[in-house]
C-alpha cells in the first residue's frame, strides 16, 4: 500500500470488515486520507467513546470526536495492526452489549 489515499482505503475497508463481522455498525466517511468514523444510531456519541477507549487500552490512538488522519508515516504493519486491534475492540465491545 503506497500514496495516502490508498493507505487510507486500506484502513478504512479494514475496519468496516471487522465492524461487519463483529456484528457491529462501524462506518468510515469522508476522504479515506482524512476519515471520520461512526457507528449507526449512536447519537449520544457513546459507541464511538468506547471503541476508541478499548482501541487506546491496546496503544493505538483513534479520537473518538474528530476525522482522522493519514500520512506517509503509516506504513502497512501499522494499518494493519490498527485493524487488528480494532477488530479485538469490537469483539470486546459485541460482549458487553450481551449480542
Amino acid at each position: 500500500v503506497s500514496g495516502v489515499l490508498e493507505k487510507g482505503s486500506h484502513l478504512c475497508d479494514g475496519l468496516e470488515r471487522v465492524s461487519k463481522d463483529r456484528g457491529q455498525s462501524l462506518f468510515m466517511t469522508g476522504p479515506p486520507s482524512m476519515p471520520y468514523p461512526w457507528f449507526e444510531g449512536d447519537d449520544s456519541l457513546f459507541k464511538i467513546q468506547r471503541f476508541c477507549q478499548l482501541c487506546t487500552e491496546e496503544e493505538v490512538y483513534f479520537h473518538p470526536h474528530h476525522n482522522w488522519f493519514i500520512s506517509n508515516a503509516h506504513d502497512t504493519e501499522s494499518i494493519d495492526q490498527a485493524i487488528a486491534v480494532a477488530d479485538k475492540a469490537l469483539a470486546r465491545m459485541h460482549v458487553e452489549e450481551g449480542s
